[in-house]
């Protein structure tokens, strides 16, 4: 698993040819978390947690853990897996009726600057129609001051959130402002699917549902991260070698160049104690 779709699909492609010589079937489909014939799936974190919360929805949630219960997770920068997330993954459902209601009142605020309530409509006087009122006339303000590479970004002709902490993608995210900077930037604008949070993952239940987590990182090592690993995933972290040429520099070259380097002898590793100074 890697949090970037993009190297996911680099990597798969660079090591499908050794699968295919051992006769291992692998894959780089989200869809075939769930395939039993297939022993090898580059993926997302978010396809995890999608396929975790697919299984939720149709009411097989135990028969999908006990389908794991022999699957071994390998995490790219699991850092960003496990500290960057958050705890929760969400389900998101659209709806017709709120959806129609949503543009009407969106067209009434781009004309008028505001919501023409008709008094004699019976969905003006619930409470719940106010409270749907409410936010959209937020999330169209909202939208108004919100800044790409800031609050969201491009990437080709799609437009998705970013996580306001790290600035990553959050691919499986809705918000109702984004929807509406996408169709003000379409001629005629697009019509706005509204969409409620139907259904929560425990991102901490999802990922321990696999027999063994095993996550390479270059920034974990602090007595705190330890700790909160050690209390929440059972974990044992651990030093390996050095065994990229982006792991050190020997002030000479460029860190990171893509060119082999031999390194004969490594730097001994810090005390847990010292990596904390």
């Amino acid at each position: 698993a890697n949090n970037n779709r993009v190297l996911t699909q680099r990597d798969y492609r660079g090591n499908s040819n050794i699968f295919t010589m051992l006769g291992i079937q692998a894959s780089a489909n989200p869809q075939d978390l769930k395939n039993k014939e297939c022993l090898v799936v580059y993926c997302t974190g978010d396809d995890v947690e999608s396929s975790c919360l697919d299984s939720l929805m149709d009411g097989g949630a135990d028969e999908y853990e006990r389908g794991l219960e022999d699957a071994v997770l390998i995490v790219d920068e699991v850092d960003g897996l496990i500290f960057d997330r958050g705890t929760t993954s969400s389900k998101w459902f659209g709806d017709r009726e709120f959806s129609d209601w949503v543009n009407e009142w969106l067209s009434q605020l781009m004309m008028h600057g505001k919501i023409q309530r008709d008094w004699d409509d019976f969905r003006s006087v619930d409470e719940w129609t106010h409270a749907l009122q409410k936010e959209v006339e937020e999330a169209f303000h909202d939208s108004e001051n919100k800044q790409e590479g800031v609050d969201y970004t491009r990437r080709g002709d799609r437009m998705y959130l970013l996580d306001s902490k790290t600035k990553m993608i959050r691919e499986q995210d809705w918000s109702l402002w984004l929807e509406i900077l996408k169709s003000q930037r379409n001629h005629p604008a697009q019509w706005i699917e509204y969409k409620y949070e139907k259904a929560i993952l425990s991102s901490l239940q999802c990922f321990m549902s696999y027999s063994c987590l095993f996550g390479l990182t270059g920034s974990l090592g602090r007595s705190a991260e330890k700790k909160y690993l050690g209390e929440h995933y059972e974990a044992t972290s651990f030093n390996v070698p050095y065994f990229l040429d982006t792991c050190r520099t020997d002030g000479k070259a460029i860190q990171g160049k893509k060119v082999p380097v031999h390194i004969s002898k490594s730097d001994p590793f810090p005390a847990g104690d010292a990596q904390d100074a």
